[in-house]
Order: C-alpha cells, then structure tokens, then sequence
C-alpha cells in the first residue's frame, strides 16, 4: 500500500498540477480555491503517508490515516456515481 501511494503522488507531482485541480474540481465538493490547495499539497501529502507506511514509521497512525482517507475516496466515488457525475 506504501509504494502505492508513493507511485501515486509521484504521479500526480510529474505532470502539470492544474490537470489535477481540474479533476478535483470535477467531483464539485470543494471551490477552486481549494481545489488549487490541495493539488499543491496532496501529492507531497501522499508521497510522505507511503514512504511512512514503507518505512514502517509511526505505523499506527499512517494506516489509519491511510484508511480514513480511502474511506474518503470511496465515499467521494459513491457522491459521484449517485449525482450522475
């Protein structure tokens, strides 16, 4: 799950960040300024939750922190799908 996550925010960090504003902005669950927010911090974010869940680093706290925030992607993709997104 580590090195998922850290694939993943490096993903997000090699391409240009108002591609991701422009999906977070999709969902129509925060205002653009927030959507430029997080497409600036949410990478680096994911970035240091999977090097924290590879290194085995505070392991309590970065899983939970991890399944909370899969919670929250789940429950933004069940939004979606129920408002026709």
């Amino acid at each position: 799950m580590g090195c998922a996550f850290v694939y993943a925010g490096y993903v997000k960090l090699a391409e240009p960040w108002q591609l991701f504003a422009a999906n977070i902005a999709d969902y129509e669950v925060v205002p653009m300024w927030a959507a430029k927010f997080l497409a600036h911090t949410f990478p680096w974010f994911e970035v240091l939750l999977g090097l924290l869940l590879v290194s085995g680093r505070w392991l309590r706290v970065s899983c939970a922190v991890t399944s909370l925030l899969l919670l929250f992607f789940v429950g933004l993709m069940v939004h979606a799908k129920l408002g026709g997104k």
